[in-house]
């Protein structure tokens, strides 16, 4: 583990002035080897680099000048069992920066280290427990306070966890780092109060206090004496005993996989991300990511057709499947973000609130951090929990734990979903009461597989048309097999269900989004590969579809002629099933199937980066989702744009211009291929024109498409391709229930010919009221079909004797 424990100075040099600095601070004996100690922010006026001369002989050869141009000073040696300590713990060390050239001398600082023993905060701990009653639940129900305005209550609301377990986890949490930043307090009380203090859990307490911390947290460990079924017939709801041999993997409830080690930028690297605290010398320089919206993202007003032709339903089956895959909720404890005061002060950063501060004429965004598992071993890096099933598996349909599956299935016939009035989904009005009354107000609330189903509602359309899909399935099997019984009757349309939905992303939608030449060719079942879904994959290169949608939603009649109301402005569309309950969700869905959508690149709809959750009669303060990706990305400590084209180009070299040498890149003008001249030179401006400190979705959005070796034009660049891949090839390899697999649980040869056979404009014909739809449903150039029987499912090859079923 790196310890990052390091002092902060602001300098401005000049070589004609040499000034004393006395600096102080507390550090622990365990300080490994080449950790950051020092970090001199200098900014030399005449560019001079420089040397560091320490003075003290004891600290000569432990001290080194780890960057003469940033001044980076870090441990050569650790300091544990280095220095014989005794008593002593407090060393005064002189160190001169001189000009490297002339040897001028530049600054004089003087150290105060203050080097505490290991476990030296052990008799601290029964006090700084005492503020773990402080740490709650959250209830995103509550009513807004003054500076929680309701934009900001919506996205509390979408992002909270019906799991007991992830609750749990994340409320230990919560008071294991609230008791930490309580024992530093106590430090500094006791050693120095002046001091800045770079101590983590791991330096302050013994391996036995920290097990008794954790135990007094409530930490909960996953279950892992799961028994499987080897030749069980079904997924499991939650997705365990997929893999027999690893049962809680891409499981719900369980932690994101990565594609880089957690990179957090506290004391241990344990918790702080990148600006998330006000001693982080170590931390890059970011800008605001409301200054990167404003100054590099494109806000559209109006309707920009993409070049391809390519359907406005193909970034509605993206944010479908997303919320198949992935929800990381955010964290409890999060009601005390409502009031801090935004201002950059300590008070911002108080576990788990991680501000966007404000910027220009853009307000402060308090942002909540997402819900962290509770390590019960050890402190490790804070990882987030993914509370959905990790596979495509239709969990957006039938949830992800068993409570949510009863609650969608229809209680008086458990062969069929629920549903409610007109064929829509079943009414919950429990998701947004009062004082919201949201539901009531806005055409009620829908039920789902998963909660964001009212988030907007052509997503509620896409729900909607799914279960009338497993609907219409169960009903024709139960013709063909009337002596199944009900709860066979709803697995196997369930089963089949899924497999369409899996046909449908890998043969019509990915080849779109990264191409066929890509993907991995190799799919069979394999053991080893592990499906669970990467942090980097949700929290960055899946929200690629943000790009994609349209400033104004379409909402057409069967013969693709417009409503009077159409188009319909996305804010409108926020958490409003009005039109839904009067005019049904067919007019949705044929919108989208009959208009393109926006072009891949660095432009957003203004419903999104200015009026996000916006309801006009309520507030008229919106969030901005672009700021949003990319603090999340920063809060889950991810790593930045230099060192995905390293690790993507190493891994799949294919994928980028065979000119580019990606292993060391200083700028942005080391790798101008993958932009548009306009999109290279704004990155430039606003990143500083340094890839290593730039958000990968800034950068993502922004490449030009990748050039495909199979005559395709896929919508990608290759960095957004390389993590997209990796991802597909994982969640098809490592799905044991994956329908293609010759597995006996899997499909006869006969019914995998019959879902092969059926695209998504079939389900489109089969269960909406539109006359006819192209072959092709994600581009809008194709000749439209009559729909017909021609267009429905094959139900023959599920047909069983009585006598094998009894």
């Amino acid at each position: 583990m790196t310890t990052k424990l390091i002092l902060l100075l602001v300098l401005y040099i000049s070589t004609c002035q040499a000034t004393d600095f006395f600096l102080k601070s507390i550090i622990s004996e365990k300080t490994p080897l080449l950790t950051g100690v020092f970090k001199s922010k200098f900014r030399a006026t005449t560019g001079a680099a420089f040397q560091l001369l320490v003075t003290d002989g004891r600290f000569r050869a432990v001290l080194v000048l780890g960057d003469n141009i940033n001044g980076i000073i870090v441990l050569n040696k650790t300091l544990f069992g280095l220095i014989p300590f005794g008593s002593e713990r407090t060393f005064r060390i002189t160190c001169e920066l001189r000009h490297i050239r002339n040897d001028i001398l530049l600054d004089k600082i003087n150290l105060v280290v203050y080097v505490l023993k290991a476990g030296y905060a052990n008799s601290l701990l029964k006090k700084a427990l005492s503020v773990m009653d402080k740490v709650k639940l959250s209830n995103p129900f509550r009513p807004t306070g003054q500076n929680f305005r309701l934009p900001k209550k919506l996205h509390s609301i979408l992002m909270a966890t019906r799991s007991r377990w992830t609750r749990a986890n994340s409320l230990a949490s919560c008071k294991f780092n609230q008791v930490c930043k309580e024992a530093e307090k106590l430090i500094k009380t006791e050693v120095d109060e002046t001091a800045e203090i770079y101590v983590g859990p791991e330096g302050m307490f013994s391996e036995e206090r920290l097990e008794e911390l954790i135990e007094e947290t409530g930490c909960i460990p996953e279950i892992s004496n799961i028994q499987c079924e080897a030749n069980q017939a079904y997924r499991s709801i939650d997705g365990t005993c997929n893999n027999l041999d690893n049962p809680t993997q891409g499981a719900a409830d369980t932690i994101f996989s990565r594609m880089f080690r957690a990179r957090y930028f506290d004391a241990e690297g344990l918790n702080e991300p990148a600006g998330g605290g006000l001693n982080q010398p170590n931390a890059p320089n970011l800008p605001n990511p409301s200054k990167v919206t404003d100054e590099y993202i494109v806000i559209q007003d109006k309707n920009q057709p993409n070049r391809d032709g390519i359907t406005h339903l193909f970034m509605q089956w993206g944010q479908f499947i997303d919320h198949d895959l992935t929800l990381a909720p955010e964290s409890e404890n999060g009601d005390i973000c409502e009031n801090i005061p935004c201002d950059g002060s300590a008070e911002d950063f108080v576990d788990p609130c991680f501000p966007i501060l404000p910027f220009g004429q853009r307000p402060c965004i308090r942002l909540i951090r997402s819900a962290a598992r509770c390590d019960f071993k050890k402190a490790t890096p804070r990882e987030q929990i993914n509370v959905n099933t990790a596979y495509l598996d239709a969990s957006m349909v039938y949830g992800s734990s068993e409570s949510v599956e009863e609650a969608v299935r229809d209680a008086g016939n458990l062969r069929f979903l629920a549903t409610s009035g007109d064929n829509l989904p079943p009414i919950d009005n429990s998701q947004l009461g009062e004082p919201l009354s949201l539901c009531e107000n806005l055409g009620s609330c829908f039920l789902a597989g998963d909660n964001r189903i009212n988030e907007q509602a052509a997503l509620a359309a896409m729900h909607t048309l799914w279960v009338r899909e497993h609907n219409r399935i169960a009903r024709r099997l139960s013709r063909i097999n009337p002596h199944w019984y009900s709860e066979k009757i709803y697995q196997e349309a369930r089963k089949i269900v899924g497999a369409l939905i899996q046909h449908i992303t890998y043969e019509e939608w990915l080849p779109i989004l990264i191409g066929t030449d890509v993907l991995d060719s190799n799919i069979r079942y394999d053991p080893r590969v592990n499906a669970s879904i990467s942090n980097e994959f949700a929290t960055i290169a899946f929200r690629l579809g943000h790009s994609l949608i349209r400033p104004k939603f379409e909402f057409l009649k069967r013969d693709y002629e417009s409503f009077p109301f159409s188009p319909v402005p996305l804010r409108e569309l926020f958490f409003n099933n009005t039109l839904a309950q009067v005019n049904g969700i067919d007019g949705w869905l044929i919108g989208m199937v009959g208009n393109v959508s926006q072009e891949m690149d660095n432009e957003m709809a203004i419903g999104l980066t200015n009026e996000l959750f916006q309801r006009d009669e309520i507030s008229r303060e919106g969030l901005n989702l672009a700021a949003l990706n990319m603090q999340r990305a920063r809060e889950h400590g991810l790593r930045f744009y230099s060192a995905f084209l390293r690790r993507c180009q190493r891994r799949y070299p294919f994928l980028y211009p065979s000119e580019l040498d990606l292993s060391r890149v200083r700028s942005f003008d080391d790798i101008s291929v993958l932009f548009e001249p306009e999109v290279l030179q704004s990155l430039k401006s606003v990143y500083n024109n340094r890839p290593q400190n730039t958000d990968v979705f800034a950068a993502g959005i922004g490449e030009k498409p990748r050039i495909s070796s199979a005559n395709e034009s896929p919508i990608l660049g290759p960095t957004f391709t390389c993590i997209v891949k990796d991802q597909f090839d994982r969640l098809r390899q490592g799905d044991r229930f994956f329908y293609t697999n010759p597995l006996p649980e899997g499909f006869t040869d006969a019914q995998r010919k019959a879902i092969e056979a059926r695209e998504l404009s079939d389900v489109i014909c089969d269960n909406i009221d539109v006359i006819s739809v192209q072959q092709k449903a994600f581009f809008a150039k194709g000749r439209k079909e009559v729909c017909d029987r021609t267009r429905r499912l094959n139900i023959r090859p599920w047909r069983e004797s009585p006598s094998c079923c009894h």
